[in-house]
């Protein structure tokens, strides 16, 4: 499909919404020709559509007027609908953030003059979801978000723009297997500008990398106020790892024998070495003199803490995790170890096309 055919311009374009029910676009315009039926425009936004009732925005198009007065009128500014099946998760839902970006861009739409109406509220269950701000924070910057409610609302707008879903993202390609494509085209310019383009959204200068230390951040994956159950994938140890590549900020003295603690003693001998060797060849090449270290739980910082942290750290040791998503915003010459799920390869393939180291051990199942 052509850029194009995601976005919908009119004069005095009518939105009528409320929970529950589709949203409905009234007006005459040029473009307004979505399709959704399921072998058309592909507008599915959600990763997971086996646990939705339907994958595809809910979206009616009308022509002429609803004959309803307009609610709110955004003048020149452009609506832009959002969907996500996740508002608590910023990270695997990061697809849908970047797709977003990438429809902006190829509408080459100025981000600072548009504003969000999402297609749906977050469930009751979700409390302070932490995808709302970076929502906002990236694509409602002419003003504040517009969610649905029982009460029903009409917004007047002469440009309405459908990103592409999050399903179809780039990152998400083959994320079964380690794909020669992303290989081929690493450094891809859509990821290194979405990077800066997500620091600037949120006020971050970043620390410039210095040979005269080494950042490390270790995501340790631990049960606490905000994720209370256990984590399918973590790291059992993550203060014994942090203390032992502290041992000697120097030279990097590791203590092999209690780095990490892996869930199956069988296969510990070879993954503590190849995270020694990682490490140890990680600072060798940076010849740094100290090192700093850092664990942390992303889930606990706000949006803008977490961009900051990623985007100051060298080094990030971390089990699969969708907080792994934030490679885009870290330094260019940053190193990225990370203990691999099993058949899921999603950050071997998103570090090449956004052009950063990344060593993948193989991680195994309890």
């Amino acid at each position: 499909a052509r850029s194009e055919d995601y976005l919908c311009r009119g004069s005095n374009l009518q939105i009528s919404f409320k929970s529950g029910a589709p949203i409905k676009i009234y007006g005459h315009g040029s473009g307004c020709q979505w399709k959704l039926a399921k072998d058309g425009l592909q507008l599915k936004y959600f990763l997971f559509p086996e646990v939705c009732s339907s994958p595809y925005a809910p979206l009616e198009l009308h022509s002429g007027s609803s004959g309803e007065k307009c609610t709110e009128d955004l003048g020149s500014k452009t609506l832009f609908l959002y969907s996500e099946h996740d508002y608590w998760n910023p990270y695997i839902s990061q697809a849908q953030a970047l797709m977003a970006y990438t429809s902006a861009a190829a509408l080459d739409l100025d981000l600072a003059n548009t504003r969000v109406l999402y297609t749906s509220p977050p469930s009751p269950k979700e409390n302070k979801p932490k995808m709302l701000p970076l929502i906002e924070g990236l694509f409602s910057r002419g003003g504040a978000s517009m969610m649905p409610s029982e009460q029903p609302r009409v917004v007047c707008a002469a440009d309405v723009v459908v990103p592409v879903g999050g399903k179809a993202s780039f990152i998400r390609k083959n994320a079964g297997t380690e794909d020669p494509w992303a290989s081929k085209c690493r450094n891809a310019p859509l990821l290194q500008s979405y990077g800066p383009f997500l620091l600037r959204s949120f006020d971050i200068a970043a620390a410039a990398p210095t040979s005269a230390k080494e950042r490390i951040t270790v995501l340790a994956r631990q049960s606490n106020k905000v994720h209370p159950e256990p984590f399918r994938r973590s790291l059992t140890n993550a203060e014994e790892v942090e203390q032992a590549i502290q041992a000697d900020g120097h030279g990097m003295i590791f203590q092999k024998g209690s780095l990490l603690q892996m869930s199956q003693e069988a296969a510990q001998n070879d993954v503590l070495l190849q995270v020694v060797a990682a490490l140890e060849d990680s600072v060798a090449r940076s010849q740094s003199s100290t090192v700093e270290v850092a664990q942390a739980s992303p889930e606990l910082l706000t949006i803008s803490e977490q961009a900051k942290m990623f985007a100051n750290t060298d080094v990030l040791l971390a089990p699969h995790a969708a907080a792994l998503s934030w490679l885009s915003v870290m330094p260019k010459c940053a190193q990225v170890l990370e203990f691999c799920a099993p058949g899921n390869y999603q950050f071997v393939n998103y570090a090449k096309l956004a052009g950063k180291d990344h060593v993948c051990l193989s991680g195994v199942a309890d």
